[in-house]
């Protein structure tokens, strides 16, 4: 039996419309889960939420990138 490669779907939107919309935030959830269905993936997510890219130092970031290194 072979083992599913599993991917990161890391989420996030960076102004305060896009959180009210309520749309982005799923849509980037609904289509993350679709690819990996669709492709046979084992997937964790990262939902980072409404946060400024320009931070680099943001905490499901820095988790998401130990999880790919490690």
């Amino acid at each position: 039996m072979s083992v599913k490669e599993k991917i990161g779907i890391y989420i996030r939107v960076s102004t305060l419309k896009q959180v009210s919309s309520g749309g982005s935030i799923d849509f980037q959830l609904k289509d993350g889960k679709k690819y990996c269905k669709d492709n046979g993936y084992d997937y964790k997510i990262y939902n980072e939420g409404n946060v400024s890219g320009k931070e680099y130092n943001r905490e499901v970031w820095m988790k998401f990138e130990e999880d790919i290194l490690n």
